[in-house]
C-alpha cells in the first residue's frame, strides 16, 4: 500500500496493491573447475485501484572457470525490468521519470590473474543497453565500459593497488560520451569484522558530460560483521550511464543495517541518497529512500515479512514528491539447486 507509489504528487493517488513473485535458482557443475548459475525473479504487481498492473523482474547467467590456482574467468548475461521506485536510488534516472519501467541488457567478462600469492590483476569488459519505454524525458542509451585493477597485499589486512576504468555512450539525443578515471586503492582490515575499502583519483569526462578537465572521483565502504550483524556504510562520486544524456556525474551516499536478532527473526534497516547535477544547466535531481524489513521464520521454508518505507524525490524542476509505503507478505523457500 502506497499513498503515491509514483512519486507523482498531487491528491488522489494512493493504492492498494498485491504482488506475487517467483525467485528461481539453479547451478550446475559442468566441469571440475567450471559450473554455471541461472538466476531470476520474475515479479506480477496488480494495483486495485487507479494504475493497473505490471509485470517486472531479472535474470541472469553467469559462468565460473578457475584455469589454475592463477587464472580464473568469470562471464555473465543479465536482463532486468525494474519499476521506479523499486529501484529509485539506484540511479538518478528515477528521480528524473519515476514513470517510466527501465529495460537493461547487459554482459560482462572479467579475467583474474594472480601471479603470486599477494598480487592480483583483474580486467573486465560490458556492454549495457538501457531502455525507457514510454518515457518522454529519458532515451534509449548503449554503453561500453573496460576497467583494469591491480592490487597488492602488503601485510594480513593492508592491501594497495590501482584501478583505471573507460565508459563509452551513445545516446539518441546527445550522440557519443565518453569518461576515463584512474584512482588509488585500498583495503584495510581494521580489527575483528571490521574493514574499510577505498577509492580515490582523477575523472576526466566530455563537455557534454559537464567535463571540464580533471575532477576528483572515488567511493569508500566502511562495514562492521560480527556474529549475527552486517552493518555498512558507502559513499561514491563518479560519471554513472544516463539515459539522460548518457553520462551523469552522480553522488551517492547510503548504508545497510540487518540484525539477526533471534534463532527465527532479523530486521533489516537501508537508507540511500543520490543526486546529480546536471550538465548545460537543466537543474538537480535527488532521490531519497529509507526503509525497514521485519521478517520472522515461522517453519523452515515458510516466512512472514513486513516493511515499512519511505520515498523522496525532487525532479529537475524543483518539485518535490514524497511517499509512504507499508508491505506485509510471506515468503516460501525451497533448497537451492
Amino acid at each position: 500500500m502506497s499513498n503515491d507509489p509514483f512519486l507523482l504528487g498531487g491528491g488522489h493517488r494512493a493504492a492498494m496493491a498485491v504482488e506475487m513473485a517467483a525467485r528461481p535458482e539453479i547451478q550446475w557443475s559442468l566441469a571440475p573447475a567450471t559450473s554455471l548459475e541461472a538466476s531470476a525473479a520474475i515479479v506480477h504487481r496488480q494495483y486495485l485501484t487507479r494504475y493497473g498492473g505490471f509485470f517486472n523482474g531479472r535474470a541472469q547467467l553467469r559462468m565460473r572457470h578457475r584455469d589454475s590456482e592463477y587464472l580464473s574467468l568469470d562471464a555473465r548475461l543479465a536482463y532486468a525490468r525494474e519499476f521506479p521506485t523499486d529501484a529509485l536510488t539506484d540511479s538518478a534516472d528515477f528521480a528524473i521519470d519515476s514513470i517510466s519501467l527501465r529495460e537493461t541488457f547487459s554482459a560482462r567478462a572479467s579475467l583474474d590473474w594472480s601471479p603470486d600469492a599477494l598480487t592480483s590483476v583483474t580486467t573486465s569488459v560490458g556492454w549495457e543497453s538501457l531502455d525507457y519505454p514510454d518515457s518522454k524525458l529519458l532515451v534509449p542509451t548503449r554503453a561500453l565500459n573496460g576497467d583494469v585493477d591491480f592490487s597488492r597485499r602488503l601485510s594480513e589486512t593492508t592491501s594497495l593497488g590501482l584501478h583505471a576504468d573507460v565508459t563509452r555512450t551513445q545516446a539518441t539525443a546527445s550522440g557519443t560520451v565518453s569518461a576515463r578515471s584512474m584512482r588509488a586503492t585500498i583495503e584495510h582490515e581494521l580489527g575483528p569484522g571490521v574493514s574499510v575499502n577505498g577509492q580515490v583519483g582523477a575523472e576526466w569526462a566530455d563537455a557534454l558530460a559537464g567535463g571540464e578537465g580533471p575532477r576528483i572521483a572515488g567511493s569508500t565502504s566502511l562495514c562492521y560483521r560480527p556474529p549475527s550483524t552486517d552493518a555498512c556504510l558507502s559513499a561514491s562520486i563518479q560519471s554513472e550511464i544516463s539515459g539522460f544524456g548518457g553520462l551523469q556525474r552522480q553522488l551517492y551516499v547510503g548504508g545497510t543495517f540487518r540484525r539477526q536478532i533471534s534463532e527465527r527473526s532479523s530486521l533489516g534497516l537501508v537508507t540511500d541518497y543520490r543526486t546529480t547535477s546536471m550538465s548545460r544547466g537543466a537543474g538537480r535531481a535527488t532521490a531519497l529512500r529509507l526503509s525497514g524489513t521485519f521478517e520472522r521464520r515461522l517453519t523452515g521454508v515458510l516466512s512472514l515479512i513486513g516493511a515499512v518505507g519511505y520515498f523522496c524525490r525532487r525532479s529537475l524542476t524543483g518539485e518535490r514528491n514524497e511517499a509512504l509505503v507499508l508491505e506485509v507478505g510471506i515468503s516460501i523457500r525451497g533448497n537451492r539447486r
